[in-house]
Formats: C-alpha cells, structure tokens, sequence
C-alpha cells in the first residue's frame, strides 16, 4: 500500500519544465474553397504557365548542349505535351 501511495504521488508531479514542452498550440484552419492567399486566381496561372514554358525550353537547351535533364520532370513535361520526348527535344 505505501508503494502505491508513493508512486501516485510521483504520477501527478510534473515537472514545470516538461508541462511546458507538453503544450501546444494549434492554428485552425478551415477550407471553402475561396481564394485565401490574396493572390487572383488567374495570376497563379499565368505564374504556372510562365514556369512550364520556361521548363521547356531548359529541356531543348540542355538537350542541344548535350546535358542531362532532370527525368522526373521530362516526364511531366512530356505529359503535358502531345508531341514525344524526342521531337519536341531537338525541335528548332
């Protein structure tokens, strides 16, 4: 009995230290669909369609120069395309 007496006493007793790094805080977010980023929506696709025009012409350069070319990303690229990898690779 005095062995669960100690160790119950020991169980409640929290150091002040720990008990902070045992809180935390949390930021709720909720999703609706609605732009909340102040940006329009049409600037982010102008932005992306600016990236991938400029990720294709890396792809004809490096190609030109005969380096690699990120594989991953030629993959991608040659999803969004509809002529093949090699074509669209060399094409002046």
């Amino acid at each position: 009995r005095l062995f669960k007496e100690q160790s119950e006493d020991l169980v409640d007793h929290v150091p002040k230290e720990r008990e902070a790094l045992l809180e935390r805080e949390f930021q709720r977010v909720t999703i609706s669909g609605e732009e909340k980023c102040g940006v329009p929506f049409t600037d982010l696709l102008d932005a992306a369609k600016s990236v991938v025009k400029a990720l294709f012409l890396r792809e004809k350069y490096m190609g030109l120069s005969l380096q690699s070319f990120c594989k991953t990303t030629a993959r991608f690229l040659q999803e969004l395309s509809e002529k093949p990898l090699e074509t669209r690779t060399y094409e002046e």
